[in-house]
Order: C-alpha cells, then structure tokens, then sequence
C-alpha cells in the first residue's frame, strides 16, 4: 500500500514539475520575443507586447491550477492513504491478537467485534473459533482433572 501511493505521489509531482518546466521554457521564449520585438516599430512592438501580456497572463493562471491541484491531489491521496491503512492494520492487529491468544493456549477470552465486512466476518471467525476449542477442550481438561 505505501509503494502505490508513494508511485502516486511520484507520479503527481512528476506531472507538476512537467507542467512547470513547460511554462517556464514558455516564459523564457517570450522573454527573447519580447527583447526581439524591441527592434520593431513602435505600433508592431506594441502589439507584441499586449499580446505576450496575455499569453504570460494565461501561463500564470495555468501555472496556479497545476500547482493547486498538484496540492490537492497529494492531500487526498496522504488522506486516502491513512485512511485505509487506519481500516486495515486496526482490525488486523485484532485478528493477529485473537490468533496468538489461541496459539498461546489461552481460551479464557471472550472476542467480541462490531466491525461489518470482511474484517469484521474474520474476526467473527476467529472468535467463534476460540469458542469451538474451548467447548472441544473443556471436556478433556475436566477429564484430566478428575482423574
């Protein structure tokens, strides 16, 4: 899970920085068409001029977009990220708890879950398995005892 967000992410500031060094290669050419158009006459230059203002006005506006939602995109994905790790390792961690209690030969726990989904039926599993061992076990231990 934190190799595919981490591509992900990559992937999101590999695109930005693309975008950005585009529109900076774009800012750089209309620097030489600016200094260029200084040899025009006057009218010419002028028009030149109005029309890199516009385009440079369009690059910054582009410019902020991408690095907006460059940003958002990161944001949503660090929060889809901790949110599906915090639905994933918390029930886990049960599960893996329930498995060694039993594998650690302690049947005297009652496990309970309110979870739904798959988690939730696993960890209703394991509990129902505890219960089947302990009512398996029961018997033969009070057997031993008796005896």
């Amino acid at each position: 899970m934190v190799i595919v967000f981490g591509a992900l992410a990559l992937l999101v500031v590999a695109i930005m920085c693309v975008g950005l060094s585009g529109i900076g290669s774009v800012e750089r050419d209309d620097q030489a068409v600016l200094s260029a158009a200084s040899r025009l006459p006057a009218e010419q230059r002028i028009a030149v001029e109005r029309t890199l203002g516009h385009a440079e006005a369009q690059l910054a506006s582009t410019r902020a977009w991408l690095e907006g939602l460059g940003a958002v995109a990161l944001v949503l994905s660090a929060v889809a990220f901790v949110s599906l790790r915090r639905g994933i390792v918390g029930p886990l961690n049960q599960a893996i708890l329930i498995a060694e209690t039993v594998a650690a030969g302690d049947l005297s726990q009652e496990f309970t879950t309110d979870l739904r989904g798959d988690f939730g039926r696993l960890l209703g599993a394991l509990g129902t398995m505890e219960d089947t061992l302990t009512d398996l076990v029961e018997p033969v231990r009070n057997f031993v005892c008796e005896a």
